[in-house]
């Protein structure tokens, strides 16, 4: 009896053991989609698509927002609650953490920070595009989006100190909606909505009525993107991350015309967006080579 009651304990160990290194790993999964998302370039959906979590964190959503609207038909059992728990804390440390790295940066070197991300944008973007260049149609999309995104030279500049509740709300329901999405990074939304600065500086301070609204957009944002993910990624995947990338080129061009015209002359700028390009260039061989090792093990 003293030796099954040892081998009882031991399983009991081993399993704690497993469950704590399982948990740690979707932990720190989090704070890596945590800090994707609150960079513009790529995005957490990204992240969680090339790990293998991203079924199992769409469907597990799916099924809470299904069951928090009264659906009967959904099982306990369907729903992966410790991934989602641990997946949420890991984005709640990260995005309070670096958001204070963020703020000290747009408040010090605000020109150079948004050329930075910029360049980020842009070459993730291309990078995008250049993968579905074969797409059918693909010419007609791309254009379409980068006339959306060079429109936004023409849109009065809605990003201030102190943008209107509903500019907030508005961001908060497309930095949300989009960030779940691969390849489209929510704060890339932000940028070209010009609230990423306010938003950043809200966090770091923990503005509270702001965050209430943004918050409030992003449920609503992040609640439909989860809904009608499936039916897009199904039926018009590539169509929409053509319009988008295409949008995201575009509204970046209009986000380098909108800088102050003394810029221009800034060489340091220059040297920024360079770094911007190969840091971006780094960051996606870097990718690369992570997700051939990962599809080697598996």
């Amino acid at each position: 009896m003293p030796i099954l009651f040892y081998l009882t304990d031991k399983m009991k160990i081993t399993q704690l053991i497993k469950l704590i290194k399982h948990n740690l790993s979707n932990l720190g999964l989090g704070i890596v989609v945590g800090f994707a998302d609150l960079f513009p370039g790529i995005s957490g959906g990204t992240v969680l698509f090339l790990t293998g979590k991203y079924d199992d964190v769409i469907y597990s959503l799916n099924w809470i927002i299904r069951k928090i609207t009264g659906d009967k038909e959904v099982s306990e059992k369907t729903i992966k609650y410790d991934l989602i728990t641990t997946l949420l804390i890991g984005i709640l440390i990260s995005v309070f953490v670096f958001a204070k790295l963020a703020s000290y940066l747009f408040k010090n070197y605000g020109n150079e920070s948004k050329i930075f991300l910029i360049s980020l944008m842009i070459v993730y973007s291309i990078k995008l595009l250049t993968e579905l260049r074969k797409k059918p149609k693909f010419s007609v999309y791309l254009l379409s989006g980068l006339f959306l995104g060079l429109f936004s030279i023409f849109i009065p500049n809605i990003g201030n100190s102190d943008p209107a509740f509903y500019i907030v709300i508005l961001s908060g329901l497309l930095s949300f909606g989009f960030m779940i999405l691969p390849g489209i990074s929510g704060s890339s939304m932000l940028l070209i909505l010009g609230t990423y600065e306010s938003t950043v500086n809200s966090v770091s301070e923990i503005n509270i009525p702001y965050l209430l609204l943004f918050l409030l957009g992003g449920i609503v944002g992040f609640s439909t993107s989860i809904i009608l993910i499936k039916v897009i990624l199904d039926k018009y995947k590539d169509e929409f991350r053509i319009i988008i990338s295409g949008l995201i080129v575009g509204a970046s061009i209009g986000l380098l015309y909108d800088l102050p015209k003394n810029s221009y002359s800034n060489s340091s700028l220059y040297l920024i967006f360079i770094i911007g390009v190969i840091s971006a260039w780094i960051l996606i061989k870097l990718t690369k080579y992570f997700t051939k090792n990962e599809n080697k093990q598996n």
